[in-house]
C-alpha cells in the first residue's frame, strides 16, 4: 500500500497567529524518566514551552531508566529530514526503548496555549517526513500519526488530520512534504487553544516522524482569489476564444456569490475591446474554472492585456482579487519592447 498525502494547496494564510521553527530549541534527546514518572523534559534536549504526554507499557531503556523518544535535530552534525532549515523535532519508535513494543498508547508533543478568542477558523501548515522500516514476519505493527487540538488542557483532543494506519515500509513518505489543513472545530475561539502532534501505537520499527516550520493562521470569512488566467499567450487572426480563469474561494463562509469580470485592453491604444461579466457561487473550499463568452481576434500584430477581477462583497484580502496576463496576435513569437524616453539637462 502506498500512503498518499493530501495537500490542501488552495488554503493560504490570512493572518498569522503562531509560528514555530524550533531553531532556538536545544539540540539533543528529550527523555522520560521511567523511575520517577517525571512528566518533564530531561537529558540534553529542552523544548521551551512545549510539553508532551507519553503512554508507555512494558517500557525500559537499554541502558538505564530513561526512555528517549523525542529529539531536536538539525545541529551538531545531525541531519534534518522535514525539509526546513535549522532545527526540527522528531519522534521515533525505537531509540532507547524495549524491544519489540515500546508502547501501545499515544505520544503527544503539545504546543503552548494560543489565544484564539473571536476566531472562527484557522489553517495550519507544517513540513514533515515519516520513515519506518519493515518489521519481521510475525511482528507486524501498525502506527498512525496526526495533529489534534484541545481547549481544556488536554482532557479531550479533536483530530484535525490523521495519516491513517501505516503498517509497513511501503507506507513511507520519505520525501519531505508541506501539509496544510483547516481547523474549524469547537476548540477554535478559545483563549486556551492548543495543538499537538501525536503518534499512536508506536512500533519498534518506526525510524522517525520529523516535523518543522509550523504556521497557524486565521482564515477570513470571505476571500476570493483569482488563481490563474488560463489563456494561451499567442493567437491567430480569426480565432475564436472563450477566455477562462481559475478562481478559488479561500474564505470560511458556507458560500459566496460574486461577479467575475474579464476585460481585454489593447496595449497600444488603451482601448477596451472585450468586457464580460460572469456571476458565480462557490461553496467553502471550492474552486472553479470560469469560462467567459467568446471573443474573435480580428487584427494581426496586436498585444492585449487580459484582466480578470472578482468583486465579492466583504472580501478581506483584495490583493488577490485581480490578475492580468498579456496575449498577442503576432504572426510569430517575439518580445514586446517598451521604450521609455526622457528629457534631461546636464
Amino acid at each position: 500500500m502506498t500512503f498518499a498525502i493530501i495537500v490542501l494547496s488552495i488554503i493560504t494564510s490570512f493572518g498569522q497567529i503562531f509560528t514555530e521553527d524550533f531553531n532556538d530549541f536545544t539540540w539533543g534527546d528529550f527523555s522520560w524518566e521511567t523511575s520517577t514518572g517525571n512528566p518533564a523534559w530531561t537529558g540534553d534536549g529542552q523544548a521551551k514551552d512545549w510539553t508532551f504526554q507519553e503512554g508507555f507499557i512494558n517500557a525500559t531503556s537499554y541502558g538505564g531508566n530513561q526512555i528517549k523518544h523525542w529529539a531536536v535535530g538539525g545541529s551538531e552534525g545531525d541531519p534534518t529530514y522535514a525539509g526546513g532549515t535549522g532545527a526540527e523535532v522528531k519522534i521515533d519508535g525505537h531509540l532507547g526503548t524495549d524491544y519489540p513494543t515500546p508502547y501501545e498508547r499515544t505520544a503527544r508533543f503539545i504546543s503552548p496555549i494560543i489565544n484564539t478568542t473571536g476566531m472562527e477558523a484557522l489553517s495550519i501548515s507544517f513540513k514533515h517526513q515519516f520513515v519506518r522500516v519493515d518489521s519481521y514476519e510475525g511482528m507486524e505493527q501498525n502506527v498512525n500519526v496526526g495533529i489534534a487540538t484541545t481547549s481544556d488542557g488536554g482532557t479531550t483532543w479533536n483530530t484535525v488530520w490523521d495519516s491513517g494506519t501505516l503498517s509497513s515500509a511501503a507506507d513511507n513518505w520519505e520525501q519531505a512534504y508541506t501539509l496544510t489543513s483547516i481547523i474549524d472545530n469547537n476548540d477554535v475561539g478559545s483563549a486556551n487553544f492548543q495543538i499537538c502532534f501525536y503518534m499512536e501505537d508506536c512500533p519498534f520499527y518506526v525510524n522517525q516522524w520529523a516535523f518543522d516550520d509550523i504556521e497557524i493562521s486565521v482564515l477570513p470569512n470571505i476571500d476570493v482569489m483569482v488563481d490563474e488566467i488560463t489563456i494561451d499567450e499567442q493567437h491567430a487572426v480569426g480565432e475564436n476564444l472563450n477566455p477562462s480563469a481559475h478562481i478559488i474561494n479561500k474564505g470560511v463562509a458556507p458560500s459566496v456569490t460574486f461577479d467575475a469580470i474579464c476585460t481585454f485592453t489593447e496595449y497600444e491604444t488603451g482601448s477596451v475591446v472585450y468586457n464580460e461579466t460572469k456571476s458565480i457561487t462557490l461553496n467553502r473550499g471550492e474552486d472553479s474554472t470560469i469560462t467567459f463568452p467568446q471573443y474573435t481576434f480580428t487584427d494581426a500584430g496586436k498585444v492585449y492585456t487580459v484582466n480578470v477581477t472578482t468583486n465579492a462583497v466583504g472580501d478581506a484580502n483584495p490583493d488577490d482579487n485581480s490578475l492580468t496576463k498579456d496575449i498577442n496576435t503576432w504572426s510569430q513569437l517575439r518580445q514586446k519592447v517598451l521604450i521609455e524616453s526622457s528629457t534631461y539637462t546636464t
